[in-house]
């Protein structure tokens, strides 16, 4: 059971973040995310000291889905390809949720005025996100499964390719949100692309 400190915690979280996307990060303050709380100043500043923090910890939050959802996703002995299209079509099903292309559009937007929300985002999405790419190829390569000498190069590679389709036409709303189908066409490309130079020679 939830404490009543980290529901009010994860209220202000949604709230703050709803205003976020909604109006941009500069627009935002302090003052704005009490009112619409209607609860005091001084319950928000205990939760979060600064709007910065506030932010932080909504990116986090945001991020939990993504990396608790590539956790789960180990490797198969003898099921490499198998592995890699789940473990592709997990980070492509949350990274082109509408709420996260919204939550890009927004850093990219914001950023040049406030520069420390794209140090936030990437300290605490990207970089993150792409640790457990990297992570997966450390895995195949244990498993003598991968034919590289630098495995975060095969990481960025295999991100790369999972990306380079859907996540551009739905950064710029060329196309509406993919579905099941076109999530998996675009992961399995990629991945057999990426294991005909990668994966290990039988």
């Amino acid at each position: 059971m939830r404490s009543k400190s980290e529901a009010v915690r994860n209220r202000i979280l949604d709230v703050a973040g709803e205003m976020f996307l909604r109006n941009g990060y500069g627009s935002v303050n302090m003052s704005h995310i009490s009112a619409a709380l209607g609860g005091s100043k001084t319950t928000l500043y205990n939760h979060f000291p600064t709007k910065d923090l506030l932010f932080q910890a909504y990116m986090l939050q945001q991020g939990k889905d993504l990396f608790d959802a590539l956790a789960d996703i180990k490797l198969v002995a003898g099921d490499t390809r198998g592995t890699l299209i789940r473990f592709g079509c997990a980070y492509l099903r949350l990274v082109l949720s509408p709420k996260a292309i919204a939550t890009n559009r927004l850093v990219i937007g914001e950023c040049e005025r406030f520069p420390e929300l794209g140090r936030i985002f990437y300290e605490t999405g990207v970089r993150i996100t792409i640790d457990k790419i990297v992570e997966m190829m450390e895995a195949l390569d244990r498993h003598s499964l991968l034919r590289a000498e630098n495995t975060h190069l095969a990481a960025m590679t295999f991100k790369a390719m999972m990306e380079m389709d859907l996540s551009e036409k739905s950064m710029w709303g060329v196309i509406d949100p993919p579905d099941e189908a076109s999530i998996l066409q675009s992961v399995t490309t990629a991945v057999d692309a990426f294991l005909n130079h990668f994966g290990q020679r039988a």
